[in-house]
C-alpha cells in the first residue's frame, strides 16, 4: 500500500480499531480486486465492523452530480455475525458498484443480495451515512483526493419501497430517530411505516 491507501487504513483503523481479518477473494477464490477487512474488537458495543479497503483505487463517475467520486463501503452488524457470510455479502454489493462503475447516491436500495436472507430478517440493502461514527468519519479527505465511506444496512421490502417514495431523509429521520428500533438488530421487524 502507498499513499491514499494508507492514509485511508490509518483513517478507517483509528476510527474502528484494529483489523482482525481480511478477504480477497469472494466465496468461490475470484478475486475481488479490493479487500474486505473486519474490525474486531469494534468500537460499537455489541457489533462487529466490516469495512472494504481498496475499493476507493476506483474511480466512479456520479449521475446526479458533477465529478468524479471514489468510495469505500461498511457494515455494522451484531457480534452474532462475527466469522458469518457477511464479509462476502459486503465483498458482492462492492463488486456489483465497480460493474457499473457509478457512484451510487444515498437511499440507494438493492434487493436480493445473495446469502443476505441466511443473516436477517431483511431482504434489502439501503446504503446510507454512518450515524454511529464521528462526523469526519464520513469523508475522508488527503490533499485534492476525497472518499466517501458510507453504510450498507439491511431494510426489510417495505421500509425500501418507503425510502423509494418518500426519501433517504425521511426514513433516516425515522429508522435513528424511533424508540424501539435498532437499526443494528438484523433480526427486527419492519418498522410500521
Amino acid at each position: 500500500m502507498g499513499g491514499l491507501a494508507d492514509q485511508l487504513y490509518h483513517h478507517l483503523t483509528r476510527h474502528l480499531g484494529s483489523v482482525s481479518a481480511a478477504w480477497s477473494t469472494d466465496q468461490a477464490g475470484t478475486d475481488l480486486g479490493f479487500q474486505v477487512v473486519e474490525f474486531a474488537p469494534s468500537r460499537i458495543d455489541g457489533a462487529v465492523v466490516y469495512s472494504t479497503v481498496g475499493l476507493s483505487d476506483y474511480v466512479l463517475d456520479s449521475l446526479s452530480a458533477d465529478g468524479r467520486f471514489r468510495l469505500e463501503l461498511i457494515m455494522v452488524a451484531p457480534e452474532r455475525l462475527h466469522r458469518s457470510v457477511l464479509p462476502y455479502v459486503l465483498g458482492d454489493y462492492a463488486r456489483m458498484v465497480l460493474a457499473l462503475r457509478e457512484l451510487p447516491d444515498i437511499g440507494t436500495v438493492v434487493g436480493n443480495i445473495p446469502h443476505l436472507g441466511d443473516l436477517s430478517t431483511m431482504n434489502t440493502l439501503y446504503l446510507g451515512r454512518p450515524p454511529y461514527l464521528a462526523p469526519d468519519f464520513a469523508r475522508f479527505r488527503t490533499g485534492d483526493l476525497s472518499v466517501n465511506i458510507d453504510w450498507l444496512l439491511p431494510v426489510s421490502a417495505a421500509e425500501a419501497t418507503f425510502v423509494d417514495a418518500e426519501g433517504w431523509a425521511a426514513f433516516e429521520k425515522l429508522i435513528y430517530g424511533q424508540d424501539g428500533i435498532d437499526p443494528l438488530d438484523y433480526d427486527r421487524a419492519s418498522m410500521p411505516l
